[in-house]
Parts: C-alpha cells; structure tokens; sequence
C-alpha cells in the first residue's frame, strides 16, 4: 500500500521519469527494514508500547537508513526515502 501510495503521490506531482518512480516506489517497499531485528514492533500501536519499545521504534528509519548503504549499488535516494519516511 506505502509503493502504491507513493507512486500516486509521484504521479500526481508529475514527477514522470520513471528513475525516480522507481527509486521512489522501493524507498517504500523497503523502509521498515530497520525493524528485522523487532518483529513485535509491527503489529503494536505506539499506544502498546514500551517506553524502551517506543525508541527503538522511533530509529528504525535510521536503521533502515545503514541497512540500505550497505548494500553496494543501492541507490542513495532509495536510502533517503526511508531515512525521511
């Protein structure tokens, strides 16, 4: 649904190069990455979590962030899509 979304968003701004749709489209796809090592995370609200839940949470966009760097070829903006998410 987040790939799907952000096309409509990309679409709807006219952002046409299909570079960019792309990278923008897999930026979504992947930017809950940060969150392998926390299962549990992703079926509670914020409400049902922890403090110590809560900030885990809050940094996996920059969990996601080191995870996609690391991968050679990975396009940046990809990265920075689910840095910003």
């Amino acid at each position: 649904l987040r790939a799907m979304m952000s096309s409509m968003v990309a679409n709807y701004w006219k952002w046409n190069s299909s570079k960019f749709q792309s990278r923008m489209v897999l930026g979504a796809l992947l930017c809950d990455v940060g969150l392998k090592d926390h299962p549990e995370l992703i079926k509670k609200s914020l409400y049902q979590m922890t403090p110590s839940e809560r900030q885990q949470f809050e940094q996996h966009p920059h969990e996601s962030y080191r995870i996609l760097r690391e991968i050679p070829n990975m396009p940046d903006e990809v990265a920075i899509v689910a840095l910003q998410h």
